[in-house]
């Protein structure tokens, strides 16, 4: 496939979310936050795709997956008013049966169309297969460049003074889980069960970074200054300096490439 086969899948893709706009201001506020979200995702993922030949299977599929990894988003909040999967339906199951019911991949290579949809079902999970190269890194590079996007959404919205908050069905009580500060300074993983408050979900986040796979993920991490604004912004007490050294030294590591679970 070839620019004028993305450009034509980015219209369909455009065509297909416009049905969901219009209804109210709310809808269309978090929709939009959405569509914005996902062409930044796009320009993450086409950056960490430079790493990868630019005649590779690899270099042609990450712009596809990065632009379909969301589309179940849309009728998710316009059905649900959330974004949380937990009370709605999962958004990259959903994503693939949009991705499939509209004919939106033409590949005519089957292990493509394959992987991509690998990639869109499981960029959203915990725990996922491990695959072939193909799929794995596809689906780790669209991961990463979702990851830094959310950091990027999260801290805009760090203050419901400022804007609307994004954070929907945890309480603010300032107080954070020891046992999640625990698992992320032993490199584990927060299922997102264990999240009793606001504080615990910024927690959550900040453990994503032990996920990230290229050392771009990790360069633009530190450059936007993440580690730090997240974890200021926690109310509750917990092992400030101890997180963040922690992570800080992780993100200087990967950013050199040590850092790697491909």
């Amino acid at each position: 496939m070839n620019n004028k086969d993305f450009e034509n899948l980015t219209n369909k893709f455009n065509n297909y979310i416009s049905s969901y706009f219009g209804r109210d201001a709310d809808t269309d506020y978090y929709l939009n936050l959405k569509k914005e979200h996902t062409f930044n995702v796009l320009l993450h993922a086409k950056r960490i795709s430079e790493a990868f030949e630019s005649s590779s299977s690899l270099h042609e599929l990450v712009p596809y997956a990065a632009l379909l990894h969301d589309i179940g988003r849309f009728p998710q909040y316009f059905n649900y008013k959330t974004f949380c999967d937990a009370d709605s339906e999962d958004h990259g199951l959903l994503s693939c049966k949009i991705v499939e019911n509209e004919k939106l991949l033409t590949f005519s290579n089957e292990d493509h169309q394959k992987a991509v949809l690998h990639a869109i079902l499981y960029h959203n999970k915990m725990e996922y297969p491990v695959s072939n190269y193909l799929e794995n890194t596809l689906l780790n590079a669209v991961r990463d460049a979702d990851k830094l996007d959310i950091f990027r959404v999260a801290c805009e919205h760090l203050d419901p003074d400022k804007t609307r908050s994004l954070n929907t069905h945890l309480p603010d009580t300032g107080i954070v889980d020891p046992e999640l500060v625990k698992l992320l300074l032993q490199g584990k993983q927060i299922c997102y069960t264990k999240r009793k408050s606001y504080d615990d979900m910024k927690i959550t986040m900040l453990n994503w970074i032990q996920d990230l796979n290229f050392p771009y993920s990790f360069e633009h991490v530190k450059t936007m200054n993440y580690i730090n604004i997240i974890s200021k912004s926690i109310k509750g007490k917990f092992k400030y300096s101890e997180v963040s050294d922690y992570l800080n030294g992780l993100v200087e590591r990967g950013s050199k490439g040590v850092v790697s679970v491909l």
